[in-house]
């Protein structure tokens, strides 16, 4: 409607401009007309008439003209406003009912399962007591949480009467490291070499050298396995008794106890930075608080495997055994989770029970991250 009134008040400017130019043609030809044929006219002649009349017409055009232009700039001031928030309501559509969704039913929530460690059966778990023999042997031996057994144990045939009187009997116990495939190996190259060398090669007129030989033996050939391979090892703890006397040797942190007069001993020393950081702490070098946290506390610092073994603990002199005396060779599966006193407590049975005990005071501490563990209970007489 604006654009309306703009093309009227054009119009009426173009039809004023026209009509006054129209006047003043023929005003100017009436002009020439009279001074040709007539005498000059009089007040009130045709002139002014003509004037007038275009006079007349200019403001009627002018009138209709402003009327036009106004209502045009009345039109386009006028403002629309749109609620742009207001909409008109959908359309109603038919609703359908809802059909509830088929849910698969859930299964009951499912107990938490209560850790059961797993069970091992070694190769030989008792030793047969022969009751001429100078010595009574239990044995336990046990995966615990781990998915493989790195421990390994042997015991020498104390029915062979004449390895008994040439030689004694012997028992080692080892605990791999390494991989799964790899541990487990290394720790039964240890025992079976030793047994090996027990059996056939070793004099053992001294005890003592042949323990050490047979364990440079045994590391040798945990070096020629590991060639190639990952980086492994073992420790190692050996026992022998030939006659009344007690000869041991030790690599690593295996533990090998003695129990007199209802007093548990460990004879051997514990190859870990744990040992050095005390002896620090006790000299002043370091804090008792730094040797307690210390994050490689636990860390081996001597055991077999790709290098000689950086340390080597064995008795200074045979030990003479007494009726009743029991030895223990002990893996850190059992003595990381027991105390002294629970040790002591389980091993108030005769061999073969005691080192039961041992295994099910361990078990029962339920530990999550349970290693293997291993025990040899040996009564003398």
């Amino acid at each position: 409607m604006p654009e309306t009134g703009k093309k009227i008040g054009k119009i009426s400017i173009l039809l004023i401009l026209v009509i006054a130019l129209c006047a003043g043609f023929v005003t100017a030809y009436a002009e020439t007309e009279d001074e040709a044929t007539d005498p000059p006219a009089t007040e009130g002649s045709t002139d002014n008439m003509l004037m007038y009349v275009v006079v007349a017409v200019i403001v009627i055009g002018l009138i209709v003209a402003v009327i036009a232009i106004a209502l045009s700039s009345n039109r386009k001031d006028e403002t629309v406003h749109i609620d742009v928030n207001r909409h008109s309501p959908p359309p109603q559509l038919r609703q359908e009912p809802q059909r509830p969704i088929p849910r698969r039913p859930q299964p009951p929530p499912q107990p938490r399962p209560v850790y059961k460690p797993k069970e091992y059966v070694p190769t030989v778990h008792v030793t047969p007591i022969y009751p001429h023999g100078p010595v009574r042997i239990g044995v336990a031996c046990h995966m615990g949480a781990r998915e493989s057994q790195q421990d390994s144990f042997v015991v020498s045939d104390i029915s062979n009467q004449v390895l008994l009187n040439r030689k004694g009997f012997l028992a080692v116990v080892a605990d791999g490291m390494g991989t799964f495939e790899e541990g487990t190996e290394i720790s039964a190259i240890v025992t079976r070499t030793m047994l090996q060398y027990f059996e056939e090669v070793g004099t053992f007129v001294q005890p003592d050298n042949d323990l050490l030989n047979m364990l440079h033996c045994a590391n040798d050939n945990v070096k020629q396995y590991l060639t190639g391979r990952e980086q492994g090892g073992s420790t190692v703890v050996a026992v022998c008794i030939k006659g009344d006397k007690l000869y041991w040797i030790s690599v690593g942190n295996s533990h090998i106890y003695l129990v007199r007069n209802g007093t548990l001993m460990q004879l051997n020393r514990d190859h870990t930075y744990a040992v050095e950081l005390d002896e620090k702490a006790a000299a002043g070098e370091i804090s008792w608080e730094e040797a307690k946290y210390h994050p490689r506390r636990a860390g081996l610092t001597s055991y077999l495997g790709i290098h000689e073994p950086a340390k080597i603990d064995r008795a200074p002199q045979p030990m003479q055994l007494l009726e009743g005396d029991i030895i223990i060779l002990m893996t850190d599966g059992i003595f990381n989770n027991l105390s002294d006193v629970e040790i002591l407590e389980s091993l108030r049975y005769e061999p073969r029970e005691s080192a039961a005990k041992l295994q099910e005071q361990t078990l029962s501490k339920r530990n999550r991250k349970q290693d293997n563990l291993t025990a040899v209970v040996i009564q003398y007489k």
